[in-house]
C-alpha cells in the first residue's frame, strides 16, 4: 500500500477512519487483474494494488478495515470479475453504502452476493441498477430472508434500488417477502418491466409490499396502468412520502390523480413532507390539478411539480399555477400542448405571477413562431416577475424560464 500522492506508506498501528468513501479502478494484464482501491487513513490518501482472485484475503480484511462507502458504478466488470468480488464482500461489517449498479451482474453473481448479506450488518444503502438481476435474484433474496427467522439480515438496510433490471411482474412475489423484512425509506423500481397486467397473475393477486417507513417511491417507466400504480401508493404511508415518482406508465384514462389525492386525505393530516412530484403523462385534466393544488395547501416543503406530457391541461391550470402562494420552486409543463388554450379570455391581472410565487423554473411547451402573441405574454410575466433575475432559454421542445 503506497500513499496516492507520496512514498511514505502508513505506520502499521491501530488507526482511525476518517472517510467515508473508496474509489476504484482496474488494470487488466496477462495473466491477472488488478483492482486499485483507494482509501484515506488519518487524512492520507492511499491507494492499494490488489490482485483479484476468487479468495482474496487481502482485499477482504482492507474493505473490512477501510470502506464505509463503496461505489464501482458503471465499470461493466461483467461475470469474469463481480464473481470474485462478490465472494469477497464476505463479513465486511463496516460496509454502510454499497453501489454495484452497471456491472451486468446476472442471477448467478446475485446467488453468491446474498451469501455475504448476513455479514453486511451495517449496510444501509445498496444500489443494484442497471443490471441483469431477474426474478430469480430477488428470489435468493427471498430466501435469505425466509431461511433465517432466528438472525437478522440486512437489519439496517433502508435504500434499495434495483431500477433498470428485467425482474417482471413475478418478482412482486418476492419483493414482499423482502419488504416484510426491511424497513425501507426509499425503493426504486425504474423501468423493471412491471407492467398492467402485474397483478392478474394468481400469485400477485394477494401480494402487499411492506412500505409503512417509505419517504421515496420511484415506479415509473414501467407499464402499469392506474389501478396498478393506485396500489403500490396505497400500501405506503402518503404522510411519510417526499417523493413519488409515477410518471411515464401506461394510463389510458382520467382520475389518476384524483385517487391519489383521495388517498392522501384519508391520512387526516394538514402538513406533508413532500419534496418532489412527478405525475408526467398521467392523463392529468384541468380538475385534477384544482384538487392537487388544494392538497398541497399543506404541502410547505413541496420544491418540484412535474406535470409535463398531460395534454389535457389547459391555461386553466396554467393560470392556478401561476397564482398559487405555495413553495413550488421548479414546474414542468413541457408536452401540455393546449396548455396555453383559452389564454386569450383571461383578464390581464390574473395572468401576473403573485409576489408570493416561489417558481423559479419553468419548463412550457410553446411555439415562438406560430404563437408569437402568447409566447410574448408569457416571457413579458415572468420578466415583470423576476426583472433582471430572469433567464430565458428556447429550443424547438420547450422554453425554459428561470430566476437566478
Amino acid at each position: 500500500m503506497v500513499e496516492a500522492d507520496s512514498t511514505t506508506s502508513p505506520v502499521t498501528q491501530k488507526r482511525r477512519l476518517e472517510t467515508q468513501s473508496s474509489n476504484v479502478s482496474i488494470r487488466s494484464g496477462m495473466d491477472e487483474i488488478i483492482l486499485y482501491v483507494d482509501v484515506r487513513i488519518n487524512e492520507k490518501l492511499y491507494r492499494v494494488p490488489v490482485p483479484y482472485a476468487s479468495e482474496n484475503a487481502i482485499l477482504s480484511q482492507l474493505l473490512s478495515e477501510a470502506s464505509i462507502v463503496l461505489n464501482i458504478s458503471n465499470y461493466n466488470f461483467g461475470r469474469k470479475i463481480m464473481k470474485p468480488f462478490c465472494k469477497a464482500l464476505n463479513r465486511q461489517t463496516n460496509l454502510h453504502h454499497l453501489d454495484l449498479s452497471g456491472n451486468f451482474i446476472s442471477d448467478e453473481c446475485m446467488e453468491l452476493l446474498c451469501l455475504s448479506f448476513a455479514s453486511l450488518e451495517n449496510l444501509t444503502t445498496l444500489n443494484l441498477s442497471m443490471n441483469l438481476i431477474t426474478s430469480d435474484s430477488l428470489h435468493h433474496i427471498a430466501n435469505i430472508f425466509s431461511n433465517q427467522l432466528d438472525k437478522s439480515i440486512l437489519e439496517n438496510l433502508n435504500y434499495l434500488d434495483l431500477s433498470f433490471n428485467p425482474l417482471g411482474n413475478e418478482s412482486l412475489r418476492h419483493l414482499s417477502i423482502i419488504t416484510r423484512h426491511l424497513k425501507l425509506r426509499v425503493l426504486k423500481l425504474v423501468d423493471v418491466d412491471f407492467t398492467s397486467e402485474i397483478f392478474d397473475d394468481f400469485s400477485n393477486r394477494n401480494v402487499e409490499l411492506y412500505l409503512d417507513y417509505l419517504e421515496e417511491l420511484d415506479i415509473s417507466e414501467n407499464r402499469m396502468d392506474k389501478d396498478d400504480l393506485l396500489k403500490f401508493i396505497l400500501w405506503t404511508r402518503p404522510a411519510n412520502l417526499h417523493i413519488l415518482n409515477i410518471a411515464n406508465n401506461n394510463v389510458t384514462e382520467n382520475g389518476l390523480l384524483v385517487e391519489i389525492v383521495r388517498i392522501f386525505e384519508a391520512n387526516s393530516t394538514q402538513f406533508w413532507k413532500l419534496k418532489y412530484l412527478n405525475f408526467s403523462r398521467c392523463k392529468v385534466t384541468d380538475v385534477e390539478v384544482y384538487e392537487l393544488l388544494r392538497l398541497l395547501s399543506g404541502a410547505e416543503h413541496l420544491e418540484t411539480l412535474n406535470l409535463s406530457y398531460n395534454e389535457n391541461l389547459s391555461s386553466i391550470s396554467l393560470r392556478r399555477l401561476f397564482n398559487h402562494e405555495y413553495p413550488i420552486k421548479n414546474l414542468h409543463l413541457e408536452g401540455c400542448l393546449d396548455i396555453l388554450k383559452y389564454f386569450e379570455g383571461s383578464k390581464e391581472d390574473s395572468w401576473k405571477l403573485t409576489e408570493k410565487s416561489s417558481i423559479k423554473k419553468l419548463r412550457l411547451s410553446i411555439d415562438n413562431k406560430e404563437d408569437t402573441v402568447k409566447y410574448n405574454a408569457i416571457i413579458n410575466m415572468w420578466k415583470e416577475r423576476h426583472y433582471d433575475r430572469s433567464h430565458i432559454v428556447s429550443n424547438k421542445y420547450y422554453v425554459e424560464l428561470s430566476a437566478k
